[in-house]
This record gives structure tokens, sequence and C-alpha cells, in this order.
């Protein structure tokens, strides 16, 4: 098991494997299957805790136009740069690569959906149509 997990590497291939197969999860049908094998530390869960907070706290602050001020230094983990007042020009440049690898991975998360849009709509009878809007929990 890794040192960060709470969940070893067995079970989470079996768990990856058990949403390839459905296609379709929820977060709690995965968290079913996470129960069984999930080891619970509390005091890595409190310290867990205080972290995310602090990072989601960092990420909420905005400008008055509603822009996001504050954003993650590329390569350091847990550092923060205020765009609009930092006057390191390397950790900005870092912070405008995180951003740009954020924008990069999701245009080609839009591009795999996009294709597979394109090949699931070729493939499915109208019948097979309704059916996944009914499994999928999707029903118009």
């Amino acid at each position: 098991m890794g040192r960060n997990s709470a969940v070893s590497r067995e079970a989470r291939r079996y768990i990856v494997q058990q949403v390839q197969e459905k296609g379709v999860v929820t977060v709690g049908g995965v968290a079913e299957i996470v129960r069984q094998y999930y080891q619970f530390d509390p005091q890595q869960s409190f310290k867990q805790d205080v972290e995310r907070y602090s990072r989601r706290f960092l990420a909420a602050q905005k400008d008055s136009n509603g822009d996001r001020t504050l954003i993650a230094v590329k390569g350091e983990p847990g550092v923060y740069i205020d765009l609009d007042h930092c006057k390191d020009p390397r950790r900005l440049r870092k912070a405008v690569e995180q951003l740009t690898d954020r924008v990069n991975g999701l245009e080609k998360n839009i591009a795999k959906g996009r294709r597979r849009i394109a090949e699931v709509e070729g493939q499915l009878t109208f019948d097979d149509w309704n059916k996944y809007l009914t499994v999928g929990g999707l029903r118009l």
C-alpha cells in the first residue's frame, strides 16, 4: 500500500476494473466498494481535512471581477501566489504553466468526449439509446 493511500494498490485496481466494466458509475457506488477496503487513520484524516480546507480557502479568493487571484505554483506543493501582487517572475511563469497544463488537460478530455459521443451515436440503435438514458439516470 502506498505511503499516502488508505486503500491498497490491489483494491484500487479492483475499483478501476469495476468502473470500467460498468461504464457509468456514481460516487455512492464507488464509495460502497471503497468502504470494503478503506483503512481509516483519524490523525491523517484530520491533517488532510485541514489541508483540504486551506487549499479550498486559497482557491476561493477572488478579485472584484470574480477572477481567482491566488494560483498554485507548479512544482511547489502548497505554494500559492497572488497574481495581482507577486513580483517573482519565475513563480508567475510556473503559475501560468500550471494553469496552461490544466487547460490542455481539459481540452484533451473534451476532444476525447466528443470522439466518444460520435462513436456511440454512430453505433447505438434507438432502443439502445433509450436503455442508455434510463440506466445512466439521464431520462429526459
